[in-house]
Protein backbone atom coordinates (compact mmCIF):
# COMPACT_ATOMS: atom_id res chain seq x y z
CA UNK A 1 0.00 0.00 0.00
CA UNK A 2 2.93 2.37 0.69
CA UNK A 3 4.04 2.35 -2.95
CA UNK A 4 0.66 1.87 -4.61
CA UNK A 5 0.23 5.46 -5.81
CA UNK A 6 3.69 5.54 -7.38
CA UNK A 7 3.45 2.16 -9.08
CA UNK A 8 -0.18 2.23 -10.20
CA UNK A 9 -0.51 2.79 -13.99
CA UNK A 10 -4.11 1.80 -14.65
CA UNK A 11 -6.14 -1.34 -15.29
CA UNK A 12 -6.98 -3.51 -18.25
CA UNK A 13 -10.57 -3.50 -19.43
CA UNK A 14 -12.69 -5.69 -17.15
CA UNK A 15 -9.94 -6.00 -14.56
CA UNK A 16 -11.84 -4.24 -11.77
CA UNK A 17 -14.09 -7.22 -11.16
CA UNK A 18 -11.16 -9.61 -11.22
CA UNK A 19 -9.21 -7.40 -8.84
CA UNK A 20 -12.06 -7.41 -6.36
CA UNK A 21 -12.30 -11.19 -6.59
CA UNK A 22 -8.56 -11.57 -5.99
CA UNK A 23 -8.36 -9.14 -3.08
CA UNK A 24 -11.66 -10.07 -1.47
CA UNK A 25 -10.88 -7.94 1.57
CA UNK A 26 -13.10 -5.71 3.64
CA UNK A 27 -12.70 -3.22 6.47
CA UNK A 28 -9.73 -1.39 7.93
CA UNK A 29 -7.13 -4.05 6.96
CA UNK A 30 -5.51 -3.80 10.38
CA UNK A 31 -4.63 -7.34 11.52
CA UNK A 32 -7.53 -8.90 13.45
CA UNK A 33 -9.55 -5.65 13.39
CA UNK A 34 -12.37 -7.68 11.84
CA UNK A 35 -13.37 -11.35 11.88
CA UNK A 36 -11.11 -13.63 9.86
CA UNK A 37 -13.59 -14.21 7.02
CA UNK A 38 -13.55 -10.51 6.10
CA UNK A 39 -10.01 -10.97 4.70
CA UNK A 40 -10.26 -13.86 2.24
CA UNK A 41 -9.96 -16.64 4.81
CA UNK A 42 -12.29 -19.49 4.04
CA UNK A 43 -15.37 -20.22 6.13
CA UNK A 44 -18.23 -22.68 5.67
CA UNK A 45 -20.71 -20.26 7.24
CA UNK A 46 -20.89 -17.19 5.02
CA UNK A 47 -22.40 -16.59 1.58
CA UNK A 48 -22.75 -13.59 -0.73
CA UNK A 49 -25.92 -12.71 1.15
CA UNK A 50 -23.93 -12.44 4.37
CA UNK A 51 -21.25 -10.32 2.70
CA UNK A 52 -23.82 -7.96 1.21
CA UNK A 53 -25.59 -7.65 4.56
CA UNK A 54 -22.27 -6.97 6.31
CA UNK A 55 -21.62 -4.12 3.87
CA UNK A 56 -25.14 -2.78 4.46
CA UNK A 57 -24.86 -2.75 8.26
CA UNK A 58 -21.38 -1.22 8.20
CA UNK A 59 -22.54 1.59 5.92
CA UNK A 60 -25.43 2.34 8.28
CA UNK A 61 -23.21 2.27 11.36
CA UNK A 62 -20.57 4.52 9.80
CA UNK A 63 -23.20 6.95 8.48
CA UNK A 64 -25.84 7.19 11.20
CA UNK A 65 -24.22 6.01 14.44
CA UNK A 66 -20.46 6.45 14.82
CA UNK A 67 -20.30 10.16 13.88
CA UNK A 68 -22.91 11.10 16.50
CA UNK A 69 -22.49 8.79 19.51
CA UNK A 70 -20.15 11.14 21.41
CA UNK A 71 -22.61 14.02 21.03
CA UNK A 72 -25.56 11.84 22.07
CA UNK A 73 -23.69 10.61 25.12
CA UNK A 74 -22.98 14.18 26.20
CA UNK A 75 -26.62 15.23 25.81
CA UNK A 76 -27.81 12.02 27.47
CA UNK A 77 -30.28 11.05 24.74
CA UNK A 78 -30.25 10.06 21.07
CA UNK A 79 -32.31 11.44 18.20
CA UNK A 80 -35.48 9.35 18.00
CA UNK A 81 -35.58 9.66 14.20
CA UNK A 82 -32.81 7.06 14.30
CA UNK A 83 -35.49 4.36 14.58
CA UNK A 84 -36.95 5.31 11.20
CA UNK A 85 -33.52 5.76 9.63
CA UNK A 86 -32.55 2.28 10.77
CA UNK A 87 -35.70 0.81 9.27
CA UNK A 88 -35.32 2.68 5.98
CA UNK A 89 -31.75 1.35 5.72
CA UNK A 90 -32.98 -2.22 6.07
CA UNK A 91 -31.36 -2.66 9.49
CA UNK A 92 -34.07 -2.35 12.15
CA UNK A 93 -36.38 -4.87 10.48
CA UNK A 94 -33.69 -7.24 9.27
CA UNK A 95 -34.30 -10.04 11.77
CA UNK A 96 -38.09 -9.81 11.87
CA UNK A 97 -40.77 -11.52 9.74
CA UNK A 98 -42.06 -9.80 6.61
CA UNK A 99 -45.61 -10.43 7.80
CA UNK A 100 -45.17 -7.78 10.48
CA UNK A 101 -43.04 -5.29 8.55
CA UNK A 102 -39.68 -7.04 8.68
CA UNK A 103 -37.07 -6.68 5.94
CA UNK A 104 -34.97 -9.86 6.23
CA UNK A 105 -32.06 -10.28 3.78
CA UNK A 106 -32.11 -13.19 1.31
CA UNK A 107 -31.57 -16.52 3.05
CA UNK A 108 -31.84 -14.99 6.52
CA UNK A 109 -30.21 -17.19 9.16
CA UNK A 110 -28.41 -17.00 12.51
CA UNK A 111 -25.23 -15.71 10.88
CA UNK A 112 -27.04 -12.63 9.57
CA UNK A 113 -28.06 -12.09 13.20
CA UNK A 114 -24.42 -12.44 14.28
CA UNK A 115 -23.27 -9.96 11.63
CA UNK A 116 -25.98 -7.44 12.54
CA UNK A 117 -25.08 -7.10 16.20
CA UNK A 118 -21.33 -7.35 15.60
CA UNK A 119 -21.29 -4.56 13.03
CA UNK A 120 -23.61 -2.33 15.05
CA UNK A 121 -21.34 -2.69 18.09
CA UNK A 122 -18.52 -1.01 16.15
CA UNK A 123 -20.09 2.36 17.02
CA UNK A 124 -18.98 1.88 20.63
CA UNK A 125 -22.24 3.11 22.19
CA UNK A 126 -23.89 0.21 24.00
CA UNK A 127 -26.63 2.36 25.49
CA UNK A 128 -27.95 3.44 22.10
CA UNK A 129 -27.84 -0.09 20.76
CA UNK A 130 -29.65 -1.40 23.83
CA UNK A 131 -32.36 1.27 23.62
CA UNK A 132 -33.06 0.78 19.92
CA UNK A 133 -32.05 -2.70 18.81
CA UNK A 134 -31.45 -4.99 21.78
CA UNK A 135 -34.54 -4.16 23.84
CA UNK A 136 -36.85 -5.02 20.98
CA UNK A 137 -35.04 -8.35 20.58
CA UNK A 138 -36.28 -9.23 24.09
CA UNK A 139 -39.67 -7.50 23.99
CA UNK A 140 -41.01 -8.60 20.60
CA UNK A 141 -40.51 -12.40 20.47
CA UNK A 142 -43.15 -13.14 23.14
CA UNK A 143 -45.62 -10.87 21.34
CA UNK A 144 -44.95 -12.51 17.98
CA UNK A 145 -45.10 -16.05 19.38
CA UNK A 146 -48.06 -15.92 21.79
CA UNK A 147 -49.55 -12.41 21.52
CA UNK A 148 -52.86 -11.67 19.81
CA UNK A 149 -52.94 -10.28 16.29
CA UNK A 150 -54.32 -7.06 17.73
CA UNK A 151 -51.28 -6.74 20.01
CA UNK A 152 -48.96 -7.50 17.09
CA UNK A 153 -50.58 -4.73 15.07
CA UNK A 154 -50.49 -2.31 17.98
CA UNK A 155 -46.90 -2.96 19.11
CA UNK A 156 -44.85 -5.28 16.91
CA UNK A 157 -45.52 -3.74 13.50
CA UNK A 158 -44.87 -0.06 14.38
CA UNK A 159 -41.79 -0.99 16.45
CA UNK A 160 -40.31 -3.12 13.67
CA UNK A 161 -41.00 -0.35 11.14
CA UNK A 162 -39.31 2.31 13.26
CA UNK A 163 -42.48 4.26 14.02
CA UNK A 164 -42.55 3.39 17.74
CA UNK A 165 -40.15 2.20 20.42
CA UNK A 166 -40.40 -0.56 23.01
CA UNK A 167 -38.28 -1.34 26.05
CA UNK A 168 -38.22 -4.11 28.62
CA UNK A 169 -39.15 -3.33 32.25
CA UNK A 170 -37.96 -6.19 34.42
CA UNK A 171 -35.42 -4.99 37.00
CA UNK A 172 -36.76 -3.57 40.26
CA UNK A 173 -35.06 -1.59 43.05
CA UNK A 174 -35.12 -4.62 45.35
CA UNK A 175 -33.52 -7.00 42.85
CA UNK A 176 -32.09 -7.37 39.39
CA UNK A 177 -32.33 -10.60 37.43
CA UNK A 178 -34.35 -12.43 40.09
CA UNK A 179 -37.43 -12.56 37.88
CA UNK A 180 -39.25 -15.06 40.08
CA UNK A 181 -39.44 -12.53 42.94
CA UNK A 182 -40.94 -9.55 41.12
CA UNK A 183 -42.94 -7.28 43.42
CA UNK A 184 -44.75 -5.09 40.86
CA UNK A 185 -48.39 -6.15 41.00
CA UNK A 186 -51.21 -6.30 38.47
CA UNK A 187 -54.65 -6.88 39.99
CA UNK A 188 -57.65 -7.43 37.76
CA UNK A 189 -60.62 -5.13 38.32
CA UNK A 190 -64.01 -6.61 39.31
CA UNK A 191 -65.33 -5.90 35.82
CA UNK A 192 -62.49 -8.00 34.36
CA UNK A 193 -61.57 -5.38 31.76
CA UNK A 194 -58.41 -3.93 33.31
CA UNK A 195 -55.37 -4.69 35.41
CA UNK A 196 -54.37 -2.13 38.04
CA UNK A 197 -50.57 -2.03 38.01
CA UNK A 198 -48.46 -0.71 40.88
CA UNK A 199 -44.71 -0.89 41.34
CA UNK A 200 -41.26 0.43 40.44
CA UNK A 201 -38.86 -0.66 37.71
CA UNK A 202 -35.24 0.50 37.81
CA UNK A 203 -32.34 0.76 35.34
CA UNK A 204 -34.73 0.64 32.38
CA UNK A 205 -32.78 1.49 29.23
CA UNK A 206 -34.59 3.67 26.69
CA UNK A 207 -37.33 4.77 29.08
CA UNK A 208 -37.43 8.34 27.78
CA UNK A 209 -37.60 7.45 24.09
CA UNK A 210 -39.94 4.46 24.23
CA UNK A 211 -43.67 4.23 23.56
CA UNK A 212 -44.35 0.85 25.16
CA UNK A 213 -43.07 -0.98 28.23
CA UNK A 214 -42.97 -4.77 28.01
CA UNK A 215 -43.44 -5.36 31.71
CA UNK A 216 -43.15 -8.32 34.06
CA UNK A 217 -45.81 -8.12 36.76
CA UNK A 218 -47.13 -10.33 39.52
CA UNK A 219 -50.68 -11.47 38.82
CA UNK A 220 -50.58 -14.52 41.08
CA UNK A 221 -48.86 -15.99 44.11
CA UNK A 222 -45.14 -16.09 44.97
CA UNK A 223 -42.51 -17.56 42.70
CA UNK A 224 -42.21 -17.77 38.94
CA UNK A 225 -45.71 -19.19 38.52
CA UNK A 226 -47.23 -15.86 39.54
CA UNK A 227 -45.44 -13.78 36.89
CA UNK A 228 -47.22 -12.45 33.81
CA UNK A 229 -46.05 -10.29 30.94
CA UNK A 230 -47.97 -7.34 29.53
CA UNK A 231 -47.60 -4.21 27.43
CA UNK A 232 -48.05 -0.91 29.27
CA UNK A 233 -48.42 2.19 27.12
CA UNK A 234 -46.10 4.96 28.26
CA UNK A 235 -48.81 7.61 27.95
CA UNK A 236 -51.29 5.89 30.29
CA UNK A 237 -52.25 7.88 33.41
CA UNK A 238 -50.14 6.84 36.38
CA UNK A 239 -46.99 6.09 34.39
CA UNK A 240 -44.00 8.30 35.19
CA UNK A 241 -40.40 8.10 33.99
CA UNK A 242 -37.29 9.66 35.54
CA UNK A 243 -33.81 9.64 34.07
CA UNK A 244 -31.11 8.10 36.28
CA UNK A 245 -27.52 9.27 36.53
CA UNK A 246 -25.25 6.42 35.45
CA UNK A 247 -21.53 5.86 34.94
CA UNK A 248 -22.01 4.88 31.32
CA UNK A 249 -24.50 4.26 28.53
CA UNK A 250 -25.61 7.90 28.88
CA UNK A 251 -27.39 8.12 25.54
CA UNK A 252 -29.31 4.96 26.37
CA UNK A 253 -31.35 7.12 28.80
CA UNK A 254 -31.45 4.69 31.72
CA UNK A 255 -34.57 5.40 33.78
CA UNK A 256 -36.70 4.72 36.83
CA UNK A 257 -40.26 3.83 35.80
CA UNK A 258 -43.09 4.22 38.29
CA UNK A 259 -46.51 2.58 37.86
CA UNK A 260 -49.13 4.04 40.19
CA UNK A 261 -52.67 2.68 39.84
CA UNK A 262 -52.19 2.30 36.07
CA UNK A 263 -55.29 0.89 34.34
CA UNK A 264 -54.02 -1.51 31.69
CA UNK A 265 -56.56 -3.15 29.33
CA UNK A 266 -56.61 -6.94 29.66
CA UNK A 267 -56.01 -7.07 25.90
CA UNK A 268 -52.43 -5.95 26.63
CA UNK A 269 -51.63 -9.24 28.37
CA UNK A 270 -49.04 -11.23 26.39
CA UNK A 271 -50.09 -14.87 26.20
CA UNK A 272 -51.48 -16.43 29.37
CA UNK A 273 -51.54 -15.28 32.97
CA UNK A 274 -48.78 -16.88 35.00
CA UNK A 275 -46.67 -17.76 31.95
CA UNK A 276 -44.56 -14.59 31.89
CA UNK A 277 -41.50 -16.21 33.45
CA UNK A 278 -41.43 -18.89 30.76
CA UNK A 279 -41.80 -16.33 27.96
CA UNK A 280 -38.88 -14.32 29.34
CA UNK A 281 -36.64 -17.33 29.89
CA UNK A 282 -37.25 -18.40 26.28
CA UNK A 283 -35.71 -15.15 24.96
CA UNK A 284 -32.84 -14.87 27.44
CA UNK A 285 -30.47 -17.19 25.55
CA UNK A 286 -30.60 -14.91 22.53
CA UNK A 287 -30.23 -11.85 24.76
CA UNK A 288 -27.08 -13.36 26.28
CA UNK A 289 -25.75 -14.10 22.81
CA UNK A 290 -26.26 -10.48 21.75
CA UNK A 291 -24.40 -9.30 24.85
CA UNK A 292 -21.53 -11.66 24.03
CA UNK A 293 -21.38 -10.44 20.42
CA UNK A 294 -21.19 -6.84 21.62
CA UNK A 295 -18.48 -7.72 24.16
CA UNK A 296 -16.46 -9.49 21.49
CA UNK A 297 -16.59 -6.54 19.09
CA UNK A 298 -15.82 -4.06 21.89
CA UNK A 299 -12.76 -6.11 22.84
CA UNK A 300 -11.77 -6.29 19.18
CA UNK A 301 -12.15 -2.53 18.85
CA UNK A 302 -9.98 -1.93 21.93
CA UNK A 303 -7.37 -4.27 20.52
CA UNK A 304 -7.43 -2.44 17.18
CA UNK A 305 -6.97 0.94 18.86
CA UNK A 306 -4.05 -0.52 20.83
CA UNK A 307 -2.40 -1.70 17.62
CA UNK A 308 -2.90 1.68 15.93
CA UNK A 309 -1.40 3.49 18.92
CA UNK A 310 1.50 1.05 19.21
CA UNK A 311 2.33 1.64 15.56
CA UNK A 312 2.43 5.42 16.02
CA UNK A 313 3.99 5.82 19.49
CA UNK A 314 7.81 5.83 19.59
CA UNK A 315 9.71 5.03 22.80
CA UNK A 316 13.42 4.33 23.32
CA UNK A 317 14.08 4.91 19.65
CA UNK A 318 11.49 2.53 18.21
CA UNK A 319 7.74 2.08 17.89
CA UNK A 320 5.85 0.42 20.72
CA UNK A 321 4.78 -2.29 18.30
CA UNK A 322 8.45 -3.21 17.83
CA UNK A 323 8.93 -3.97 21.54
CA UNK A 324 8.60 -7.70 22.10
CA UNK A 325 6.58 -7.37 25.31
CA UNK A 326 3.96 -5.24 23.52
CA UNK A 327 3.73 -7.73 20.69
CA UNK A 328 3.19 -10.49 23.25
CA UNK A 329 0.37 -8.54 24.87
CA UNK A 330 -1.31 -7.96 21.52
CA UNK A 331 -0.95 -11.63 20.65
CA UNK A 332 -2.68 -12.54 23.90
CA UNK A 333 -5.54 -10.15 23.10
CA UNK A 334 -5.85 -11.63 19.62
CA UNK A 335 -6.01 -15.14 21.05
CA UNK A 336 -8.81 -14.22 23.45
CA UNK A 337 -10.87 -12.27 20.91
CA UNK A 338 -10.60 -14.88 18.16
CA UNK A 339 -11.40 -17.70 20.59
CA UNK A 340 -14.57 -15.91 21.65
CA UNK A 341 -15.55 -15.24 18.03
CA UNK A 342 -15.06 -18.90 17.10
CA UNK A 343 -17.21 -19.88 20.07
CA UNK A 344 -19.96 -17.53 18.89
CA UNK A 345 -19.90 -19.04 15.43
Amino acid sequence: ARYASALYKGELKGAAKAKKAVLGTFGDLIPFADPYWYQKQKSPYYTESHRAFRDQVRKFTDTYLTPYVAEWDETGIYDKKLHQQAYDAGILGAVWPKEWGGTPPPGMDAFHDLILYDELARCGAGGILMAIFFSMSIALPPILSVGTDALKEKVARPVIMGQKGVCVTLTEPEGGSDLANMSTTAEKTPCGKYYIVNGLKKFITGGLTTDFFSTAVRTGGPGHGGISLMIIDKDLPGVSVKKLQTQGWWAGNTTLVCFEDVRVPVENLIGKEGWGFKYLVDVMNHERMIATIGSCRTARKAMTIAVQYARARVTFGKRLIDHQVIRHKIATMVKLVETLWNTLE
